[in-house]
């Protein structure tokens, strides 16, 4: 399985001051593909809020990582569609609203392929804008990231 994030605009000017749903919400947007051997579900939306769906997506993983749900979703509120997760014992199923293809992992692989490209696009970014980190949203998804490993 393999996740990809591809941001849009490569430069963004940040306020110094900025707020979670600033950041959450209307900087750094993009699109995800999910890819298996066999189907891929793709969201070339470019206005996807890139930041927020690591997040979501890495609390989605550690949630089933840690069964504290065999189900979960990612709601991109902007069109209300759904990235659909489910669990059933070592095995992950990941269903789109906006697709009919379904992707079929090893529930181990997708933990560490979210934790892979979430921790590789948040230091990026941090490298990129280095007053990222006294954001306190920034903050709390990387370490969110760091539980999964």
């Amino acid at each position: 399985m393999e996740l990809i994030i591809t941001q849009v605009e490569k430069t963004y000017h940040l306020p110094k001051n900025i707020t979670e749903s600033d950041l959450r919400y209307y900087f750094f947007l993009g699109s995800f593909f999910i890819r298996s051997d066999k189907n891929s579900i793709c969201a070339e939306w470019e206005w996807i809020p890139l930041l927020d769906f690591v997040y979501c997506l890495t609390y989605v993983a550690l949630e089933l990582k840690n069964r504290t749900s065999d189900e979960a979703f990612v709601d991109f509120t902007e069109n209300d569609e759904k990235l659909f997760l489910s669990r059933t014992d070592d095995s992950l199923t990941i269903r789109a609203s906006f697709s009919d293809e379904m992707i079929e992992v090893p529930l181990s692989v997708f933990v560490k392929e979210v934790s892979r490209v979430s921790g590789e696009y948040l230091d990026g970014l941090a490298a990129q804008y280095p007053n990222l980190s006294r954001n306190s949203f920034f903050r709390k998804t990387l370490n969110l990231t760091k539980l999964l490993v």
